[in-house]
């Protein structure tokens, strides 16, 4: 039978590897985070936030941003295609307007198929870009015709700043 030893105390139970307790060595015991370690936890959490809101609000604009230039290019094609169904007219310069020019209106699309086909293209055009002041052009030299739509990109005032209305320009040329 091993005989009971007596269990060390002081410095005899720290030299064998013996943990003390840290009431018995001075140091207090912490049991929880301080407030400025909640605090400092705090901030970080709302700066994450605020750049992953940031990082968000950024891609929807650049999305948006992508999404009037591909209506840019589904519309040029669109009065492309009409242009060369109804080549004559075409030719003729039935299609051919400035960007400045107002939307037929719908007695003056009656007349012909080329203004019918341009108001549809235009009203078109304005419901896809409404809130960014779309305008479309059509400008014809021979068979060559230059199709221009152009909007205002508030993503480029927001970067360069508002000095005027700073217009994305998309332009598609081809012949008949």
């Amino acid at each position: 039978m091993n005989p009971v030893q007596p269990v060390p105390h002081g410095p005899q139970r720290a030299r064998q590897g013996a943990v003390q307790p840290a009431a018995e060595l001075g140091v207090m015991r912490q049991r929880g985070a301080t407030l400025v370690e909640v605090l400092v936890a705090l901030v970080l959490l709302t700066l994450g936030i605020t750049a992953m809101t940031d990082l968000q609000l950024t891609a929807l604009k650049l999305n948006h941003s992508a999404y009037l230039r591909s209506q840019s290019v589904a519309l040029s094609y669109r009065v492309l295609d009409a242009m060369r169904a109804n080549r004559g007219q075409a030719l003729a310069g039935a299609y051919d307007r400035s960007l400045a020019d107002p939307i037929p209106s719908a007695a003056h699309a009656a007349s012909s198929v080329a203004a019918a086909d341009l108001r549809a293209w235009l009203i078109s055009t304005e419901n896809a870009m409404r809130p960014y002041d779309g305008q479309a052009g059509i400008q014809r030299s021979g068979t060559r015709v230059t199709v221009t739509l152009r909007w205002r990109d508030r993503l480029r005032e927001e970067r360069e700043g508002a000095r005027s209305n700073l217009y994305e320009t998309f332009t598609v040329v081809t012949e008949l």
